[in-house]
């Protein structure tokens, strides 16, 4: 994961799948990944965009009904993104 990113963790892989078809349709560079270690031992996926697209990718995935279980950082002091 790069400097300046997000993941978005989601209690199922479709609403996972469903929030990164989601944000790609409204040009939003998103994309599904493993969840980080750092996150959690357990399986899964999650979504990585950038930190500057997090209002964004907040207002969308509301709008849209889709369950998101967790906004996180790369732990650097921060554990939400701005």
């Amino acid at each position: 994961m790069a400097d300046g990113e997000c993941v978005a963790t989601f209690h199922t892989t479709q609403e996972g799948m469903r929030a990164a078809r989601m944000l790609q349709e409204q040009g939003v560079a998103a994309r599904l990944i493993p969840v980080p270690r750092w996150l959690s031992a357990d399986c899964g996926i999650a979504l990585t965009f950038p930190a500057a697209d997090a209002p964004q990718v907040r207002a969308i995935l509301e709008d849209a009904g889709i369950e998101v279980n967790g906004y996180h950082q790369e732990p650097d002091g921060s554990s939400d993104p701005p």
